[in-house]
């Protein structure tokens, strides 16, 4: 702070300079949870704390996407931010709270700001869908449980959190999904890819064998284009998956 307040009143710096990605000092304060900097930069020096950078990130993103609460609820209740705000591809700090891992802020956002669980982003994602490819099993049985998230809403590209969860290899997020809420294992997503596609394409074997060996879906499943799971891991050199589809389960 010492330094700040010399380089902005002795030296005449400009509190709302901006960096190559058009962020202030005030985006850089939130971001790193330094609350006595955002109250003297809001309150003293009259920054804008809704001031969008080049990627459409506000003060208030950084501070929800980081999980700095008492920063949040300064901007939403001491200089009236919306809770609400559209950033990056529309999202909300609703949506960066989840991407982050932050149950309270989401706890904070949705209970006493009155968020709405399931928003939609530019993409049609919910706050579901970031929370399952991070693995945030916490926040998708908050999403789901308490606030009745749909675990099979799918984004502009057809994707859902089931196919988020698969991509990313979180075992644990899948599992629930399947056994908790009963989505089936072999829902289609973009280009009809199923979640077996899905950790195919990334290079999940933990996540096949589960699929294939618990949950009996079919290692020679077709998606929209006619490809197996088996074309998609030699595509991109998974020799371990290549394996365990031609040696274990017999694929074409």
């Amino acid at each position: 702070m010492h330094i700040m307040k010399y380089l902005i009143d002795e030296q005449g710096c400009d509190p709302s300079c901006l960096d190559k990605s058009k962020s202030t000092p005030l985006h850089r304060a939130a971001g790193n949870g330094h609350l006595d900097i955002v109250k003297f930069l809001t309150l003293e020096k009259h920054c804008n704390p809704m001031f969008r950078n080049s990627d459409g990130i506000a003060p208030i993103h950084r501070a929800a996407q980081y999980g700095h609460l008492e920063i949040l609820k300064f901007f939403i209740t001491d200089v009236n931010c919306s809770p609400n705000i559209p950033g990056f591809h529309g999202r909300t700090p609703l949506h960066g709270a989840t991407s982050g891992g932050y149950l309270h802020i989401i706890k904070y956002l949705i209970d006493e700001q009155g968020c709405d669980p399931s928003c939609l982003d530019r993409v049609r994602e919910t706050p579901l869908h970031p929370a399952a490819p991070k693995g945030h099993l916490d926040i998708v049985k908050l999403l789901t449980l308490e606030k009745h998230c749909n675990p099979t809403f799918r984004n502009s590209s057809g994707i859902t959190p089931i196919h988020w969860a698969a991509c990313s290899g979180h075992l644990e997020t899948l599992k629930f999904f399947i056994t908790d809420l009963k989505c089936s294992p072999s829902i289609p997503g973009k280009y009809g890819r199923t979640p077996l596609h899905n950790a195919a394409y990334n290079g999940h074997l933990h996540i096949m064998k589960y699929l294939i060996d618990e949950q009996g879906c079919d290692p020679s499943c077709l998606d929209g284009d006619k490809q197996t799971p088996l074309h998609l891991a030699a595509h991109d050199g998974y020799l371990d998956i290549v394996k365990f589809l031609t040696l274990g389960k017999c694929c074409d």
